[in-house]
């Protein structure tokens, strides 16, 4: 016949020790600050993506309407560095804007990195 044993009640256990107690909340704490810088990269990606989607969409079809020249002018500086090397490319009666999708990519590439970054130094 087995023995019945009952677990051992919380105030008999050891204590865990200050040092590690302090350890792990200061882990805790920067735990959260990592986790928030990187949900602020992944909205401040999704509205460049989606900034960029716009001018790409208003180059192709040749768009205007109000607000067409903000989304051009809030875009340029980050097309720009890659205008220089890249073509616009006409086809048909459309324009393939070559620098923003490379611009899309790199935006996209970059974040993902330091979101991945980020994510390691937490564990």
């Amino acid at each position: 016949m087995m023995p019945i044993t009952t677990p051992i009640p919380r105030y008999l256990l050891p204590r865990e020790a200050r040092a590690r107690r302090a350890r792990r909340g200061i882990h805790a704490f920067f735990a959260a600050i990592i986790s928030f810088i990187n949900f602020l990269l992944a909205l401040a990606l999704a509205f460049t993506l989606l900034l960029l989607f716009a001018r790409f969409l208003l180059n192709c079809a040749h768009l205007t309407f109000p607000y067409s020249s903000w989304i051009l002018r809030l875009s340029e500086p980050l097309v720009a560095p890659f205008g220089r090397y890249l073509p616009v490319l006409n086809v048909a009666r459309y324009t393939i804007d070559l620098p923003t999708l490379v611009t899309m990519c790199a935006c996209l590439l970059a974040v993902l990195i330091v979101r991945g970054m980020l994510k390691r130094l937490v564990r």
